[in-house]
């Protein structure tokens, strides 16, 4: 259906007053949230603060009254810091929800006051019920332009008040990169960032974007506001991966998508054997070779297609990506043409970078590398590859 399409694509689109499909909890207010007797006693934590400071604030409490800036330096961009109740990591046992006085029944009360929209796969209950969150700003308080790691689509439904979402994918790259380049407000340090999208959301309303998009909210409206947003698995936005894989693969925030990429690319049939050899990419015409034998392998019948479960492995995300006509299935033109991509990506990537920071690809260091002792030296590495970047631009237009 269109909706499954769009997100396949990852389009940017907006549904508008579908609210009641989502559940009771469709037309909530902040004062709801503050008045009921469930959720009152937990807290919640100011996000996008000028200082990165997380301070609590019951949710039965006065919080609506708190004003803390947000620091951005865009004059159009939120000023001040929004609320953030993250009641999804109650589930997690490294999560805060003691810091929080968060408890199981409050999640089970939002689960009770949530259904799945009928135009969303079945599967996504289950993506809703793990990670929703639930956003609160008052009037000019929103979040800073950033994009998040996870790899899945996001759906943001406007419970009451008004917002505006500002939201445009992540900018091409010449080079790989090790340091994160979108974390909170980095976009307007940068002066880079032009927004694709410009949205008003209005009460029932909901936005659904896919990965790899940078975006940032602001309350346009005269009172409090309040959202909900969570992920879903089903379907992968895996046409914009393969439309747009060379960013992806060179923007170290989207590390976590690197993996799928790989396994896609490889019709699900990627093992640790690979690594060294044909997992770190080759040339196109080596690339195109190396393709034509993994079809005839993994075209079990022999009819010149591969479609989903042909072998274990080959899922709807792994024919998606490579089915470039949208026919449902993968003919070997298609697996050379994204395998050759792919593969070019990779060695170009695996070439340009540095030997001291070759073990942070695919590796979950590289978050920590981001944030611990070596966050320093990454972000002396993006200042350089940022100017390298730069005087490429200036003699191509040259």
């Amino acid at each position: 259906d269109r909706f499954t399409r769009l997100v396949k694509q990852g389009q940017v689109f907006v549904l508008r007053d579908v609210g009641r499909f989502f559940g009771d909890i469709h037309n909530w207010t902040c004062e709801d949230f503050k008045q009921d007797p469930e959720f009152q006693g937990g807290a919640m934590s100011l996000s996008y603060t000028a200082d990165a400071s997380t301070a609590a604030a019951p949710l039965g409490g006065d919080w609506d009254q708190v004003k803390a800036a947000s620091g951005a330096e865009d004059a159009d961009a939120p000023q001040q810091a929004p609320f953030y109740w993250g009641i999804k990591d109650v589930q997690f046992d490294d999560g805060p929800a003691a810091q929080y006085n968060w408890s199981t029944a409050m999640l089970d009360k939002v689960h009770s006051l949530t259904k799945l929209p009928s135009f969303m796969h079945a599967d996504c209950r289950g993506d809703q019920q793990r990670t929703p969150e639930f956003w609160f700003t008052t009037p000019g308080a929103g979040a800073k332009a950033h994009v998040d790691t996870h790899v899945q689509a996001t759906v943001a439904l406007q419970l009451s008040g008004h917002r505006r979402w500002r939201i445009g994918l992540i900018a091409p790259r010449r080079l790989p990169h090790a340091a994160f380049l979108f974390t909170d407000g980095a976009v307007y340090k940068r002066g880079t960032w032009a927004p694709s999208h410009v949205i008003n959301l209005e009460p029932g309303d909901a936005v659904v974007f896919g990965p790899g998009f940078v975006h940032e909210t602001k309350n346009e409206g005269e009172g409090c506001a309040a959202s909900m947003t969570f992920q879903f698995n089903t379907p992968m936005a895996a046409g914009l991966y393969r439309t747009f894989l060379p960013r992806f693969r060179r923007t170290p925030d989207m590390h976590e998508s690197w993996h799928l990429l790989r396994s896609w690319a490889f019709l699900g049939q990627f093992h640790a054997g690979l690594i060294g050899t044909a997992g770190r990419g080759m040339e196109a015409e080596a690339a195109a070779e190396y393709a034509a034998s993994l079809f005839k392998a993994v075209d079990k019948d022999g009819d010149g297609w591969i479609v989903e479960d042909e072998v274990p492995g080959v899922n709807e995300d792994v024919v998606a990506f490579n089915d470039v006509d949208g026919d449902g299935r993968v003919s070997i033109d298609e697996l050379q043409n994204v395998f050759t991509l792919w593969a070019t990506s990779e060695k170009a990537v695996v070439d340009a970078t540095p030997p001291q920071l070759m073990s942070l690809h695919y590796s979950p260091a590289l978050e920590d590398a981001n944030y611990g002792p070596w966050a320093q030296k990454l972000q002396k590495h993006m200042r350089k590859t940022l100017k390298k970047e730069a005087e490429m631009e200036d003699k191509q237009e040259l």
